[in-house]
């Protein structure tokens, strides 16, 4: 699992945010002074390094970002009632947060950044079914725009692969929908 690996560049963006050094780039205790923020991008180390500091425990704050992470992920599942229903819309949210694969990535693999990812996916995708649905505006289209940056300041990979998905998504909306995002 790369869960302490994780943790422990959080715990030293922590101590070098509160000795005055905001966006760190050599850690020496990685791969012999490798830059921190090298592979996976800032946004989860952030977040780990503000909950450590307001823990003071590394493994608890790993906890936590997880518990937290899949509770915004459930939650913004609630956000689909209204073509779903309330039970359906809850029943999804629970499911959500324990699915097999996001299970396997928070406890098996431990990648930190894609559980971020992955629990802005609904919130993401409701914003996206709504702009097609209702048509775009400012908010609409600012909203999908900041929702996809924090997603690929989380882990661009996944950004990518989400990026795709909403392409086939409005382009299966254009083709077979004709205004219902039932029939996506």
């Amino acid at each position: 699992s790369d869960t302490m690996g994780h943790l422990l560049k959080a715990e030293f963006l922590a101590a070098e945010i509160e000795a005055g050094h905001v966006y760190p780039q050599p850690f020496p205790d990685w791969y012999s002074g490798v830059q921190l923020l090298r592979y996976f991008p800032p946004l989860p180390y952030f977040i780990l390094a503000g909950l450590f500091s307001a823990t003071g425990d590394i493994v608890f704050t790993g906890g936590l970002f997880v518990f937290l992470a899949a509770l915004f992920g459930g939650l913004s599942v609630l956000l689909y009632r209204r073509w779903l229903g309330l039970f359906p819309a809850t029943a999804g949210g629970v499911l959500f947060m324990v699915l097999p694969d996001n299970t396997r990535v928070a406890f098996a693999e431990g990648n930190m950044p894609r559980i971020l990812a992955t629990a802005l996916l609904p919130i993401t995708f409701f914003v996206l079914i709504s702009t097609l649905e209702r048509g775009p505006s400012k908010l609409r289209f600012v909203s999908l725009a900041v929702l996809t940056m924090l997603i690929i300041l989380s882990h661009a990979m996944m950004g990518a692969i989400f990026a795709a998905c909403f392409m086939l998504t409005i382009t299966v909306y254009w083709v077979v929908a004709h205004g219902s995002p039932r029939a996506v």
